[in-house]
C-alpha cells in the first residue's frame, strides 16, 4: 500500500482570502492559518442567513411568492422565527403570519398563518430551492407540503448550515481535502465545492459549482481523495443542523495535493513519548504533572529513486521541523495522523544501478 504525505495547504497561500459565513470575534478565521488543534474558528451560535445563499423561502397562497429573509445572525430560534415572519409579511401582507420555535423537546420550527389562509410550502418545486433555508429550519426537500395553515418542521434543528469561502487568487491544483480539530457530529455532512467563479451569494444547495465532494469520516478526521481539480474558488459547507451544541468549531482545514510513496513498504517503529513531567521536593517526594502520551513513529523507506528523493527533499524543506502535516500510512484515508518531523530526513545511498536511496523519517503526533 502506498503512503501519502499531505503538507502543501492551499489555504495558507500568501494572499488567499478566507471568508466564513460568521465568526466569533475571539475565535476568528485567522485560526485556520495556525497549525495547533486548540486554535479554532468558531462560527456564531444559531442561524446565519446570507443573501443569495439561504434566504429565499418559496410558498403558494393564492399564487406563488417568495419571502426573502434579511441577512444576519440569529442566535436563537425565536429571533430566526421573527425574521421569517417579517419576510412572509413583506411578501404576503394579508394573513397574520407566525413562526414558532420549541425551546424544549422537540426543537422544531412551525410556520403558521391565521384561519382561512391555508398555504403550501414549496419545499420541492420552489424556484429558489437552491438558496432556500429549508434545511436550516428543519424541513425536508424533494416534495411540496400539503396545503394547510400550520406546517411543523420535519426534524429538529439547533443551528443552521455554515460555510467558508476561499479565493486562492488563481486556479490551483488540489486532489485531497481534510478537516480536523472540529466538533462536527458523526451525522453532520461536510462538503467541499470548487468553481471558476466566486460562490459567495450562490445557494448553499446549488448544483452550480464545477466540483463538489463530501468529506468522509465521523467525529474525528474528515477526509476525501479525488481526481485532481484546478479551481480558483473554494467553498466548505458544514451541514450539522442537529448538533445541539448550537455552534461549530474548526481547527484545521486542508486543501491541496499529496506526495505519494507508492510501492514502498516502510519498516515502522511504533513508540510512545510520555509528556507527563516529574519533579522532586527537597526531601525527595515526587510530584507529577499529568500530560498526554504522544505517539512516535520511526519509518525507514528503501529503494527511493532520484526523482522521489527530490520530492522528499522539497517536502522536508517546506515543513522543516515541528510544522504539522498529515501522514496517511496506507494511502486510503483509513489511518491518517496529524504529525510533525522532529528531525531532518536522513538519506543513505544503496548499491544499486542506478543508485537508489534509503530514507529514515521520524514522526511525532501533533497534539494540542
Amino acid at each position: 500500500m502506498p503512503c501519502r504525505i499531505l503538507y502543501s495547504n492551499l489555504i495558507h497561500l500568501t494572499g488567499a482570502v478566507i471568508v466564513p459565513s460568521s465568526e466569533v470575534t475571539s475565535l476568528p478565521r485567522s485560526a485556520l492559518l495556525r497549525p495547533h488543534l486548540s486554535d479554532v474558528l468558531r462560527f456564531k451560535l444559531g442561524w446565519t442567513i446570507r443573501a443569495g445563499e439561504n434566504d429565499g423561502l418559496d410558498f403558494n397562497r393564492g399564487g406563488v411568492k417568495v419571502a426573502t429573509i434579511a441577512a444576519g445572525n440569529y442566535a436563537v430560534g425565536g429571533l430566526q422565527g421573527a425574521a421569517i415572519v417579517a419576510a412572509l409579511e413583506a411578501s404576503d401582507p394579508p394573513p397574520v403570519w407566525e413562526v414558532d420555535y420549541n425551546f424544549v423537546f422537540p426543537h422544531k420550527f412551525t410556520i403558521l398563518s391565521d384561519a382561512g389562509n391555508a398555504h403550501t410550502l414549496l419545499t420541492g418545486s420552489g424556484a429558489n430551492l437552491a438558496r432556500s433555508p429549508w434545511r436550516d429550519i428543519g424541513f425536508n426537500t424533494g416534495a411540496d407540503s400539503t396545503s394547510d395553515v400550520a406546517h411543523p418542521a420535519d426534524f429538529e434543528t439547533y443551528q443552521g448550515r455554515h460555510s467558508i469561502n476561499v479565493d486562492l487568487l488563481s486556479a490551483q491544483p488540489f486532489s485531497v481535502a481534510a478537516i480536523l480539530g472540529h466538533n462536527v457530529s458523526g451525522s453532520g455532512v461536510v462538503r467541499l465545492d470548487g468553481h471558476t467563479a466566486t460562490m459567495i451569494g450562490i445557494g448553499l444547495s446549488s448544483a452550480a459549482p464545477g466540483f463538489s465532494q463530501v468529506l468522509a469520516g465521523g467525529e474525528g478526521l474528515r477526509l476525501a481523495y479525488f481526481a485532481q481539480q484546478s479551481k480558483r474558488y473554494l467553498r466548505l459547507v458544514i451541514d450539522d443542523v442537529q448538533n445541539a451544541t448550537g455552534y461549530i468549531d474548526l481547527g484545521v482545514l486542508f486543501v491541496g495535493t499529496y506526495l505519494e510513496l507508492a510501492g514502498f513498504a516502510p519498516e515502522v517503529g511504533d513508540e510512545r513519548d510520555e509528556l507527563t513531567a516529574v519533579s522532586f521536593a527537597v526531601d525527595g517526594a515526587q510530584h507529577r504533572v499529568e500530560r498526554p502520551t504522544r505517539k512516535v513513529w520511526t519509518l525507514l523507506f528503501r529503494a527511493i529513486d532520484a526523482a522521489k528523493k527530490v520530492e522528499l527533499e522539497t517536502f522536508a524543506a517546506a515543513v522543516k521541523t515541528a510544522k504539522p502535516f498529515f501522514f496517511d500510512f496506507a494511502g486510503d484515508g483509513a489511518n491518517v495522523r496529524y504529525v510533525f518531523l522532529d528531525e531532518g530526513l536522513s538519506f543513505a545511498a544503496q548499491e544499486t544501478v542506478p543508485v537508489t536511496w534509503a530514507v529514515q523519517m521520524r514522526l511525532r503526533e501533533a497534539l494540542g
